[in-house]
């Protein structure tokens, strides 16, 4: 039987169900008609910052969190490196795409912005939603041709609490996990101990 440490994301695509094998630092995939379990990146060793990608087999990678699944693209949540990564399961690599791996709270091009252990993503048409945690924000990253990451609410680093409102003037506390639903968000405020909704278009946050 397959052996997992702490998983904590899912995504399936029709009778492949995607799973962030966090402890063991892996992307599995299990064909649930099958009922097979393969892995799709990572070593099992731990990837430290800086890690370039390649060969999705022979790359290590850090504490995936969560991941979606679009058009045979895995878009993941790497908490460990703070950056978004994306694995093309066709050619079989795993590459990072948003997020410089400094923490920080940072947006601007994919290749200079900067996130803060981001657990939780959501996809919706071409824009990608992240719980950023650490910096207590909700991101949305415009997929190609845009690359471009943006802050939608939320605070900072050491700027964190429990207050609802818009944009800046957000106050969240280490969101971790995120949905996407009838055109709004629902995020899962973690340490606040709260599910609220993030209108994307205004970024208005009610609990």
């Amino acid at each position: 039987a397959a052996r997992f440490s702490r998983p904590q994301g899912l995504a399936i695509d029709g009778d492949v169900l995607f799973i962030a094998d966090t402890g063991n630092h892996l992307v599995r995939a299990a064909n649930l008609r099958a009922r097979l379990v393969a892995t799709v990146a990572g070593t099992g060793r731990q990837g430290v910052w800086g890690e370039a990608g390649g060969a999705a087999w022979e790359t290590p990678i850090s504490s995936p969190w969560d991941l979606v699944v679009a058009n045979r693209l895995l878009f993941v949540a790497m908490a460990g490196l703070h950056q978004i990564w994306m694995i093309d399961l066709e050619r079989q690599l795993a590459l990072p795409y948003a997020g410089s791996g400094r923490e920080a709270r940072v947006d601007g091009p994919v290749d200079e912005a900067a996130f803060a252990q981001p657990s939780g993503v959501a996809l919706a048409a071409s824009t990608l939603f992240v719980a950023d945690s650490e910096s207590n924000i909700i991101r949305a990253v415009d997929l190609p041709p845009k690359n471009h990451v943006r802050t939608l609410a939320g605070g900072d680093l050491f700027e964190f609490g429990d207050q609802d409102g818009k944009g800046d003037g957000v106050r969240l506390q280490h969101p971790m996990g995120i949905a996407w639903a009838g055109g709004r968000l629902f995020v899962a405020d973690t340490y606040n101990h709260r599910i609220k909704t993030l209108d994307p278009a205004s970024g208005k946050v009610a609990a």
